[in-house]
């Protein structure tokens, strides 16, 4: 597939309960906490799309929000949950990432580029079973890995499977 051919948007903001499921030729999802709304008991699995991307407010301590599953999908770009104290914990797991756009990170969870806050890397506890990871320069950047578990997962390709930070 030609993720340039790829549809529309998905934008969860502030939500909880939401099962996305099932589709195809998606551009992105989008999981933005507003204001003090954290999202929470996100569940997407069984899609074919471009990526995950994932912000909070970024200094407040608070990340993304809880119970956030991607699962058995095909991704083709990138999950990326990002922010100082990004979130979580989170739970990746059976995805492909094919490289389909060359993405050098396949998944990036709990970075920020702010040197004010680069100490503080989320709450891990994060769940990465089972992923397929193809090509690129990296597969899994992970900060904030305390209790996580990162296993089964299979590396095609990379200079660097596994980079973990905190």
């Amino acid at each position: 597939n030609n993720i340039g051919n790829f549809g529309k948007e998905i934008r969860i903001i502030g939500s909880h309960d939401v099962e996305i499921k099932n589709n195809v030729n998606m551009r992105h999802i989008y999981l933005i906490r507003d204001s003090n709304q954290e999202i929470f008991n996100i569940n997407i699995h069984d899609n074919e799309f471009g990526s995950v991307q994932g912000y909070g407010q970024a200094y407040d301590g608070l990340g993304l929000g809880t119970g956030i599953v991607i699962k058995d999908n095909t991704i083709y770009e990138s999950v990326s949950l990002s922010g100082a104290f990004a979130a979580g914990p989170f739970i990746i797991t059976g995805n492909t990432f094919p490289n389909g756009s060359g993405y050098d990170t396949h998944m990036s969870i709990g970075t920020y580029g702010s040197a004010q806050y680069q100490d503080s890397h989320g709450v891990g506890g994060h769940t990465i079973t089972g992923n397929t990871f193809v090509g690129g320069e990296r597969g899994i950047i992970l900060h904030g890995n305390n209790n996580s578990e990162i296993s089964g997962n299979t590396f095609q390709g990379q200079n660097r499977g596994i980079i973990l930070v905190g």
